[in-house]
């Protein structure tokens, strides 16, 4: 069985460029983590890091989770997969709070500044994705924004053999309900056996998936896939090219997709489960300094907003009182 996004033929696919097998490591209070941007590769325009954190069993008794902690000049995509039973609690310095349940979704642009914290809100095992997105040189010191959707409200479509949860961008002739700043398309899709699904893209934009339950093959050069690996695939066209591109359609994630190109995927006998995403990389010209959750342009601006951090200013106003008085 085969499904064409587009019902265009013939369809290009990219070639997988790297797969990476996601390694646990420990971050925030005792959350294990498997990272692959953020460690390897250490950036993939527009995105800074990806997580697959697990909150496991006990972990609100133990205390565990990611107390308060500052951001500055990213969007975060928080998604907690539908297959596991735990929520999460956020919290910010702003007042801002709630939680988000299996199969949830909270996107949050940091703008100028956000001390949060998300710790688990039950007992239960909890895995989550979490995408960190950069932000223009123009948009780092914008205001704040928070969107959150329940599993519900997410649109889904079903279509010959092909099951999509629409996050950001579009898929199946879906468009999702979030806005981002940074164009990205976030789709979590499931394949039943020895399905192939031919996603269209912006032929310049960053791409890969991350694979959660199953196998397959993914790209023009048929790559093995297994679960928990993330996989990166070429770019389609030059990097000159590309700019000019993201320069003329600045903003809109849909108008620049190419029918015939993007990513072919084919899942196994046992079906395939993944998470596809892609961006358009950011072509400002700004330089990328990161430290910890800081992401700005240099490092004059990353001291500057460590000490609007602890000063309490420029975005951090409430700051230190938040954390003298948070509670997990």
């Amino acid at each position: 069985m085969s499904f064409d996004a587009t019902h265009a033929t013939p369809f290009t696919s990219r070639d997988v460029a790297k797969v990476v097998t996601n390694r646990a490591t420990s971050d925030g209070d005792g959350v294990t983590v498997l990272r692959s941007i953020g460690q390897s590769p250490r950036y993939f325009s527009p995105f800074a890091l990806l997580d697959y954190a697990i909150m496991e069993a006990g972990s609100k008794t133990k205390g565990t989770g990611f107390p308060p902690h500052p951001h500055r000049g990213i969007s975060t995509l928080t998604y907690i997969l539908p297959h596991t039973k735990g929520s999460v609690k956020h919290h910010d310095h702003k007042g801002n709070k709630g939680i988000i349940g299996p199969g949830d979704i909270q996107y949050m642009s940091a703008g100028k500044g956000i001390v949060h914290s998300e710790m688990p809100y039950d007992d239960n095992e909890c895995h989550i994705i979490q995408l960190w997105i950069n932000l223009r040189k123009e948009d780092k010191m914008s205001e704040p924004d928070y969107q959150e959707y329940t599993s519900s409200q997410l649109p889904i479509v079903e279509r010959d053999g092909v099951w999509a949860k629409v996050i950001m961008g579009s898929a199946l002739d879906t468009h999702a309900k979030v806005n981002t700043k940074t164009p990205v398309h976030y789709i979590h899709y499931k394949l039943e056996p020895n399905t192939t699904l031919n996603h269209p893209l912006p032929p310049h934009w960053n791409t890969f998936l991350v694979s959660l339950h199953g196998s397959g093959i993914a790209g023009n050069n048929n790559e093995k896939l297994h679960q928990r690996q993330t996989i990166f695939f070429n770019h389609g066209i030059g990097h000159a090219e590309a700019e000019l591109q993201a320069l003329n359609n600045k903003n809109d994630p849909n108008q620049e997709i190419d029918p015939n190109h993007g990513v072919s995927v084919t899942a196994g006998d046992n079906g395939l489960e993944f998470v596809l995403i892609s961006g358009e990389p950011l072509t400002d010209g700004a330089e990328v300094v990161q430290h910890g959750p800081m992401i700005m342009n240099s490092q004059k601006e990353i001291y500057q907003a460590f000490m609007d951090y602890r000063e309490g200013k420029n975005g951090f106003e409430g700051a230190r009182e938040f954390d003298a008085n948070w509670k997990p």
